[in-house]
């Protein structure tokens, strides 16, 4: 449009052009739905874990940007902490660094139970998924009600929804 009122093409081609543009802005994102819908997300690697080192007194559950950040200081200070995710990738990339970092899927039960959720005094939460950071602390508040329990919160609305799950303010 703006190369047709600047008299650079003449007015049947720009307006051929502007059509062109419109239609494949339009179909790009369908297109990429689409693609989705046909083309299935690979399976998520899984890892064989050994449980029978997990006896920290704090589990971490998600092992990302916060989870490191949660877990330095208190590894810095002695603390016996377990470290728990469920990205291979990511546990690959902590042993290169000598941490040892459990996989498993924190949403289900016998996976904390094994990674000492009965016995931990704190459970941190730090998943980089708001849904997934509801289910556990679901799990964690049925199942593990004697942890200290402390999520991360993903923005305000996030943290409504945790205290709404009986998460306390200053645990968010």
């Amino acid at each position: 449009a703006a190369a047709s009122s600047a008299l650079l093409l003449p007015q049947e081609l720009s307006s051929i052009v502007v059509a062109i543009v419109t239609l494949s802005m339009a179909l790009s994102s369908q297109a990429d739905r689409a693609y989705r819908l046909v083309v299935r997300q690979p399976a998520r690697e899984t890892i064989d874990e050994d449980y029978t080192d997990a006896e920290g007194s704090v589990l971490i559950i998600g092992f990302g940007r916060v989870g490191q950040l949660v877990a330095q200081p208190l590894l810095a200070e002695g603390v016996s902490v377990t470290l728990l995710d469920h990205d291979a990738d990511r546990i690959r990339e902590a042993k290169r660094f000598n941490e040892r970092v459990h996989f498993g899927d924190g949403t289900r039960a016998d996976v904390l139970a094994a990674a000492g959720a009965e016995t931990a005094k704190v459970i941190v939460v730090a998943t980089d998924d708001p849904d997934t950071t509801l289910k556990i602390v679901k799990i964690v508040h049925r199942k593990f009600p004697n942890a200290k329990l402390l999520a991360r919160a993903h923005d305000r609305i996030h943290a409504v929804r945790l205290a709404g799950e009986g998460v306390p303010n200053d645990a968010i």
